[in-house]
């Protein structure tokens, strides 16, 4: 009982530091939006800018829609690539995309791993949900639908 009166008194102080007044804050049982980590990959079949333009929009519009997400909720998108993918940078893609062109987005390269999928592209969205960590639709198309196969139901 005590940790929850600490957690409750940490919520507010967060709260207030927020700026925000007792009368915003939520009822009681209301659904609280949390920070989630959703997680996607593709593989495209060459290392072209085409290909990694449409491969890295379809994937991020596809994670967005299939879990009903705004760009205003949306704290940051980060891509990765793996190292044969040269031809170009998948955050470019994502920002051709009028909705999103305020988003952060970020590009690194993956470590060369033996045997790793090759022509691979994945992403992290940072968003803001009230969905519960379950019900989260992590996204795998293409060749990367091998990396998480526990997920093929999702």
């Amino acid at each position: 009982m005590k940790a929850l009166k600490i957690f409750g008194l940490a919520f507010l102080m967060i709260f207030i530091a927020q700026g925000k007044t007792f009368a915003e804050m939520p009822e009681k049982g209301a659904a609280i939006t949390t920070m989630r980590g959703i997680r996607g990959a593709i593989t495209v079949d060459e290392n072209s800018k085409e290909k990694i333009w449409q491969a890295a929009q379809l994937l991020v519009t596809e994670i967005l829609q299939l879990n009903e997400l705004r760009a205003e909720n949306l704290g940051a998108i980060i891509f990765s690539t793996t190292e044969d993918l040269t031809a170009a940078f998948p955050s470019s893609a994502v920002r051709q995309l009028p909705a999103l062109r305020l988003v952060p987005l970020f590009d690194t390269r993956e470590p060369a791993i033996e045997n790793s999928l090759p022509l691979c592209i994945r992403v992290l969205i940072l968003a803001d949900t009230d969905k519960e960590q379950n019900k989260i639709y992590h996204v795998y198309l293409g060749g990367a639908k091998n990396l998480r196969p526990d997920l093929e139901n999702n």
